[in-house]
């Protein structure tokens, strides 16, 4: 997953209680068929739900072209990066959270993430967005 694609909420335009959720493979993490994989979300708040979007697009979510700017909704500079294919609640461990999926058998097949974190005091909206993650399944 080490390719980053797109950008996540930006510390000018949100008040932060912790800074930008950060969205990362956890340290020789990859994607290969049979093994697990393991993102790691961080520098989310010490409380408050993260959800983390896997999706198979990055330029379009349902029929809305992506990215998708959340500024109409109070969280300015944050933009939805990925298509929601797939949502999974994560604990937050004091602000942290991993992922961890089986790769299935599916050579090639390119994904996405993203995370999202509440969090009322950043924005009118109450919710930020990390970086977004590009992974592609391999032997």
């Amino acid at each position: 997953m080490g390719v980053h694609a797109g950008r996540e909420c930006h510390l000018r335009d949100v008040r932060r209680t912790r800074g930008v959720p950060t969205l990362a493979a956890q340290t020789g993490s990859l994607p290969r068929i049979g093994q697990t994989f393991s993102l790691q979300i961080g520098n989310a708040p010490f409380q408050g739900q993260i959800f983390l979007f896997l999706g198979f697009s990055n330029s379009d979510f349902g029929g809305t072209p992506l990215p998708f700017s959340l500024a109409p909704f109070g969280a300015n500079g944050c933009n939805v990066l990925c298509s929601g294919d797939q949502t999974f609640l994560l604990p937050n461990l004091l602000g942290t959270s991993v992922w961890n999926a089986s790769v299935p058998n599916l050579p090639g097949v390119v994904f996405y993430n993203q995370a999202f974190v509440f969090d009322p005091a950043a924005n009118a909206f109450g919710v930020t967005a990390s970086n977004a993650g590009r992974g592609l399944v391999g032997l």
